[in-house]
């Protein structure tokens, strides 16, 4: 009888993966929709001009809005974070849990004051939770394992 290999890192790199295209879809869906859906495209000019400049916040005009519902939006930081999860997942290395905790916190604080919660970034929040948990929980043996220190301690 032979022994089955434990299916574990390689389950946890596919959750990793899911977490990672979760956030890069969602984050690009987010701010190609904003984009054109809702118009937001259409004040590329006053960005462009400098009308920005010097504008009041609390005033916004619409080009103002159009531009902190896309350029300056959570979507392309969320791009760059699914982007870096798959680059540190196709290295061997499981994405430390802080990021998972602290895009939970985030979406956890935004559903609280604008009452929706994206479920494409909740789930690849939960994924990489259990990911995390996962890798914490391998044996030191497994190469796919949270590095903690510079002597793996």
């Amino acid at each position: 009888m032979t022994a089955k290999a434990d299916p574990g890192p390689s389950r946890n790199r596919q959750l990793i993966t899911w977490a990672g295209w979760l956030l890069v879809t969602f984050g690009t869906a987010h701010t190609v929709l904003a984009l054109t859906i809702e118009h937001a495209a259409s004040h590329a000019g006053d960005w462009f001009s400098g009308k920005l400049w010097g504008s009041d916040l609390a005033a916004m005009s619409p080009a103002g809005s159009a531009y902190w519902l896309t350029y300056n939006s959570f979507g392309p930081p969320i791009v760059i974070i699914g982007l870096t999860i798959m680059w540190l997942n196709r290295r061997g290395i499981a994405p430390p849990p802080f990021i998972a905790w602290a895009l939970l916190t985030w979406t956890v604080g935004g559903t609280a004051l604008a009452g929706f919660a994206p479920p494409l970034d909740l789930a690849a929040e939960i994924l990489l939770l259990v990911a995390a948990h996962r890798a914490k929980q391998a044996p030191r043996t497994d190469p796919f394992h949270h590095a903690t220190g510079p002597q793996g301690s």
